[in-house]
């Protein structure tokens, strides 16, 4: 390995590419998608998916830059892929993008191919024959947000397996097993999966390949013999890895960006996560470190290129999916955590790449600081030196929680406690045993709807839409236990709904978008000769997301309170005022908005909190196993969907007006009504729910600048965390930006462009959010903690 020539100025020319890039149209995956559909027709779907990738890494646009690493997702800086095989309605709806006039007529006869095959337009049809009833309403009514608009990111592959011995291992295994097996129709699956999975890793190998040719001429042509160095160094790379196991950290890196980039072009979406990625590079930093081949500053340089390459993956699927992810990608670098045995995991890549962030200061990678109380303390304090410049950077997750969790969703399926031990964060805050698990994911349930639906007996009050069932005449109710149950009913109605769609999502993935690739780099699915969406992985993690949780109880308390205790007025004087959006009912409003509220440590309150997510978490595993026959637990978090199902909500109880955003996170506080301090929050939040139960959860708090400016600020917000997770807390993250700067950046967007803030599971440019979640971020309740 050539020594790296350190250029800063470099990196901050590269970063600044990164804030200011726009958002644009590759047509190439598309074109190629076409071709090979009707070149391989009433070929297997999986021989199809695997020709097509096979076809794309030789065809696709590539290019050498700046960057000290090589591989793009689409064909230029900044640019996305079209993939209408998910969700394609955007094209005509809202496509917000200049299509040349050339290439209009094609998007056009992209739409009409894939208008009827895509997986929504499918999974709806589906749903109709089977349960008899358009699912679309539920989306339309903001009861349901429907996952199958994208395609299901998360996962964490064993690139380390890689890293060691290269792909040219797995083929030589998938080769094995292929003639191995014996012809007959139980195997018939299994011989296309190898024979998939074949085609893809030879096809990665080749494209590598590509680069070490491209970077090869560019050198016979290069004239400034430093940069005729670097090419030839990137050609000698290239040629060697993935196909083989890396040999240094600067490979070891390039190989994880190709391997992780294959990841996103075989179906980019959100949630690919980049695991434990620093104790992956430990043994490549260490070796070379002993050889005198690279310092620290080197390596932090190194992950610097490597996380601006994470900052280029792209994508966009209309209008209503930007408003339920924000346009996250949540390649999420987990740090710390336990080792196999029990002991602190961390190395000092972990502390160089906070290192490398804290330079950055970019949207991706989040960082998830896995926490427990053998870490060191000075890498504890350079997490909070992290936190202090306001980027939300890392997330802390309690390390003893995701053991449990993992432990309860896993034992039952051969986990072994050392397997559990390292559970990291899947996308932005799901959980999972690395390497090993898939994650199938499923719809997301609004809670806070089924307060409308109890109240306006099954009919969204917004669209008109029965999406509910009948559940009686709220004005009728005699007791608070009386509509609780009615509550109750709608919302064990809206989880068996999402989870008989994501059931139905699931089984048309395992039908026709196969992942010969992810699944390849997925224990389990070589040895079964299964693809990842059809049982082939050691473990199975499903989601159902329950969103909104705290604004349903926050409702139900002000109706019990207001309506029930203190009878100040009649569920019908409360419709009133819903309906006519507070307008002319201040005083209604504001008991509504002073109800009691989550968020201040009143066991009474909490109580009601808890009982919801306890009812969601039954509700859900009421519907029984996964599509896979498998065991499964509910999610809990917000991403932006607080938003998106925000602006279909009418206005509530809580006291908050319709179209608003809804709380954020799972256990957050709803804006502005935590007011008995940082600790009561928190105790509410470890309190609200069974954080084993379920498969994540998480808290923002948001933390006034000044407390840093103390001595002890820095101890006193460790103190906090620490509180949590000794009370059995799961998630907690900060944002910690004055409240006048963010004012100010919503104002004058052009002066705060690379302001990065932390939203809910994951970090943006705030000038490029949403304004409903500009408002709500701004709105959050900003914490002392007494030093």
């Amino acid at each position: 390995m050539s020594r790296i020539r350190m250029n800063n100025e470099l990196v901050e020319k590269l970063k600044r590419d990164v804030v200011e890039k726009e958002l644009k149209l590759d047509f190439q995956r598309s074109d190629i998608l076409g071709q090979i559909y009707k070149e391989y027709e009433g070929s297997p779907q999986i021989i199809i998916r695997a020709r097509f990738m096979e076809r794309l890494l030789q065809e696709k646009k590539i290019y050498i830059d700046d960057n000290v690493f090589v591989g793009s997702l689409a064909g230029e800086f900044g640019a996305f892929y079209l993939y209408p095989e998910w969700s394609n309605d955007w094209m005509k709806e809202d496509n917000k993008f200049e299509i040349p006039e050339e290439k209009q007529e094609e998007l056009n006869a992209v739409f009409e191919y894939w208008k009827d095959r895509s997986i929504t337009k499918r999974s709806s049809d589906t749903y109709e024959d089977i349960f008899g009833e358009d699912f679309d309403k539920y989306e339309t009514s903001g009861f349901i947000a429907n996952i199958s608009l994208s395609p299901a990111g998360v996962s964490n592959s064993n690139y380390e397996k890689v890293l060691k011995y290269g792909l040219k291992s797995i083929i030589e295994e998938a080769e094995k097993r292929y003639h191995e097996l014996e012809v007959t129709v139980e195997n018939k699956a299994k011989f296309d999966f190898y024979k998939a999975v074949i085609i893809e890793l030879k096809a990665v190998i080749a494209y590598a390949n590509r680069y070490a040719v491209l970077a090869e001429e560019l050198a016979q042509k290069e004239k400034d013999p430093n940069r005729k160095e670097e090419l030839l160094e990137i050609a000698k790379i290239c040629s060697h890895v993935p196909e083989y196991g890396a040999e240094n950290f600067r490979e070891a890196l390039q190989a994880h960006w190709f391997l992780h980039l294959i990841s996103q072009l075989e179906q980019v979406g959100c949630g690919y996560s980049n695991g434990f990625l620093g104790q992956v590079l430990e043994p490549f930093y260490q070796k070379d470190k002993a050889e005198g081949k690279i310092t620290p500053e080197e390596a932090v340089y190194l992950l610097k290129h490597h996380f601006l390459k994470l900052n280029d993956i792209n994508y966009y699927y209309g209008e209503e999916y930007e408003l339920i992810e924000s346009r996250d990608t949540a390649q999420t670098i987990n740090i710390g955590g336990y080792t196999a045995d029990g002991k602190d995991a961390t190395g000092e890549v972990d502390s160089l790449i906070l290192d490398a962030q804290f330079d950055l200061r970019l949207p991706q990678p989040p960082i998830a600081l896995i926490y427990h109380d053998k870490l060191k303390p000075e890498f504890v304090q350079k997490a909070i030196d992290l936190v202090k410049t306001g980027i939300g950077m890392p997330q802390f997750m309690n390390a003893d929680v995701l053991v449990e969790r993992s432990l309860d969703a896993y034992a039952r399926y051969g986990a072994t406690l050392a397997d559990a031990r390292r559970t990291c964060v899947y996308g932005c805050v799901s959980t999972a045993i690395p390497n090993k698990t898939a994650y199938l994911m499923g719809d997301v349930v609004n809670v806070a709807k089924a307060v409308e639906l109890a109240l306006y007996n099954g009919i969204d009050p917004l669209t008109g839409l029965k999406v509910g069932i009948e559940t009686g005449n709220a004005e009728e109710f005699s007791s608070f236990e009386e509509f609780y149950d009615a509550f109750a009913r709608q919302l064990e109605h809206g989880i068996l709904v999402a989870r008989h769609h994501g059931k139905i999502c699931n089984m048309l993935y395992s039908d026709f978008i196969q992942l010969p690739y992810r699944s390849a780099l997925t224990d389990g699915c070589i040895e079964k000769g299964l693809d990842i969406w059809n049982g082939g992985a050691q473990f199975v993690a499903t989601s159902t997301n329950i969103n909104a949780g705290v604004d349903a109880a926050n409702a139900l308390l002000a109706i019990r309170s207001l309506v029930f205790e203190e009878k100040k007025f009649t569920i019908a004087e409360l419709k009133e005022a819903l309906d006519a959006d507070f307008e002319g009912y201040d005083i209604i409003q504001r008991l509504c908005f002073n109800a009691p509220k989550h968020g201040n440590n009143v066991e009474k309150d909490e109580a009601v909190v808890s009982r919801v997510y306890q009812d969601a978490f039954d509700f859900f595993q009421e519907d029984g196993d996964n599509y896979l026959g498998i065991y499964g637990k509910p999610d809990a978090y917000s991403k932006s969907m607080h938003n998106y199902f925000g602006r279909q909500t009418g206005a509530l109880p809580t006291g908050r007006k319709s179209h608003v955003a809804l709380t954020d996170g799972s256990v957050s506080a709803q804006p502005g009504t935590d007011t008995n301090g940082s600790t009561a929050l928190i105790t509410s939040a470890a309190n609200a729910v069974d954080t084993a139960a379920y498969n994540s959860v998480h808290l923002n708090v948001k933390l006034n600048p000044d407390i840093f400016h103390s001595d002890n600020g820095s101890a006193s917000v460790i103190s906090l965390i620490d509180s949590f997770f000794r009370q059995g807390g799961n998630h907690i993250q900060f944002n910690c930006i004055d409240a006048a700067v963010l004012k100010d950046a919503r104002m004058h967007p052009e002066n705060h462009r690379d302001l990065v803030v932390r939203v809910a599971g994951f970090s943006a440019f705030f000038t490029r959010l949403h304004e409903g979640i500009q408002d709500e971020i701004i709105a959050r309740t900003e914490h002392e903690i007494a030093v």
